[in-house]
């Protein structure tokens, strides 16, 4: 049984073929690296506009505004926009 899935899958999808069009490849890395980058805009921006309207901190608030915009929200949104992106690409 299991022989026979694999020779089912071998012959019918050739190693050296691609699925892909190049276009495409290149159309999702387009999207992905857009909504990589938008998303870690948007994540670092909502995180200092949360550092700023939250914090309690009155000697280094902008140090933690900054810290956790780079460091925290904005590769969160990172990834967020990231699998964003991916999504979008692969809807056409």
């Amino acid at each position: 049984m299991v022989n026979e899935a694999l020779f089912w899958w071998n012959s019918s999808h050739s190693p050296y073929e691609c699925s892909t069009r190049p276009e495409d490849e290149m159309r999702t890395a387009a999207f992905c690296l857009a909504g990589l980058v938008a998303g870690y805009v948007v994540g670092a921006g909502i995180g200092a506009a949360g550092i700023e309207l939250f914090s309690t901190n009155t000697h280094d608030k902008s140090l933690e505004m900054v810290m956790t915009s780079a460091f925290v929200t904005g590769p969160i949104g990172a990834v967020i926009g990231l699998v964003a992106g991916w999504l979008r690409a692969r809807k056409g």
